[in-house]
């Protein structure tokens, strides 16, 4: 062998470790995504509805305003409130949407990365002829046989 085809081999060892290692983060990162976007969705919607509901009662609370001539001063602070109160309620959802992203994507995604590089020793899979199949490994029990 002469040392080209020693650095390729190397190469490919270091390209077959460095996917190994990459391949289950990915997949937890992916069912990370598919937990936070049911998560969103439903929280979406009950924030969606929250805000709808603020902003039904504002408006019901200004057609009243309208009717009452003696208090319209006052009912113009309570919309004034009202629509502070709608404002935060937006402002708070997307709040909350930027700390769970933030925290499901990266939380699981470390985790997940630090298992698989501090897992137990895998066994490799070997094909019908006897050598080591890089496509796929299994997790070997107590270090015996599969």
């Amino acid at each position: 062998m002469s040392m080209s085809d020693v650095v390729v081999v190397i190469l490919l060892v270091l390209l077959g470790v460095v996917a190994g290692a990459l391949i289950p983060a990915i997949l937890q990162a992916r069912r990370t995504f598919r937990v936070a976007e049911v998560w969103f969705e439903g929280t979406g919607r009950k924030v969606d509805r929250l805000v709808e509901d603020v902003s039904a009662v504002a408006a019901r609370l200004n057609r009243a305003g309208v009717d009452l001539e003696g208090s319209v001063k006052d009912a113009k602070e309570l919309l004034a409130n009202l629509r502070e109160l709608a404002d935060s309620a937006s402002r708070l959802r997307g709040a909350v949407q930027t700390v769970t992203t933030v925290g499901s994507v990266l939380g699981p995604a470390i985790t997940e990365g630090l298992r698989a590089a501090f897992a137990p020793e895998r066994e490799e899979v070997r094909d019908v002829e006897g050598r080591p199949d890089s496509r796929q490994r299994v997790d070997s029990p107590q270090g015996g046989p599969p």
